[in-house]
């Protein structure tokens, strides 16, 4: 599991520093915690990239996991519409992307004692997130207010069946209005 996470920590630093990163911080949501960077959120642009790197966190709350997984989400963000006041700017947004990770799913079947452990897998998703992100130029923060969907799919081992099993995964229906805010500072 360290090799996982030191692994995606290496990635995103890459794929943040390729892609020219303009703001770097942290991610929060019930969902799980995690390092965010925005890239090319200029002000009066019309559209921005997210990137953010998480530990889904699914199932350690209630000790039905073990370990946590790992996500990573790239979002390409619509403004849709912005409004200034003297010491920031607002940005409402909604826009599609992608998601993938290794991170335990929801299962109906299984008690709430017995252990997901049997449940890791790694999925693929589309997704629709939006938000309203808060930027303030003038002390190079930038806060964002978020929620978003994810449709896609699950494979993971059954280990009762012995087979491998692919489904939807029901996790991105279901946490798709957890909140999530991220604070970034600019680079």
């Amino acid at each position: 599991m360290k090799t996982r996470l030191a692994l995606a920590a290496v990635l995103f630093i890459l794929s943040a520093t390729c892609t020219e990163a303009q703001t770097l911080g942290i991610f929060s949501s019930p969902k799980g915690f995690g390092v965010t960077s925005l890239l090319n959120a200029g002000s009066r642009s019309d559209a921005f990239d997210c990137l953010t790197v998480y530990a889904d966190i699914y199932g350690l709350p209630m000790d039905r996991a073990d370990y946590p997984g790992i996500k990573i989400c790239y979002s390409r963000c619509n403004v849709v519409g912005a409004f200034d006041n003297r010491s920031s700017q607002h940005l409402l947004y909604v826009g599609p992307g992608i998601s993938t990770g290794f991170v335990h799913d929801y299962d109906r079947s299984v008690s709430s004692l017995v252990k997901l452990n049997n449940n890791p897998g790694v999925c693929l998703t589309l997704t629709c997130r939006f938000g309203l992100l808060i930027q303030v130029p003038d002390k190079g923060i930038n806060i964002d207010f978020s929620a978003q969907l994810e449709a896609g799919m699950h494979l993971r081992d059954d280990e009762i069946l012995k087979q491998k099993d692919l489904t939807w995964y029901k996790n991105g229906l279901y946490q798709a209005l957890y909140p999530q805010i991220s604070i970034s500072f600019d680079l």
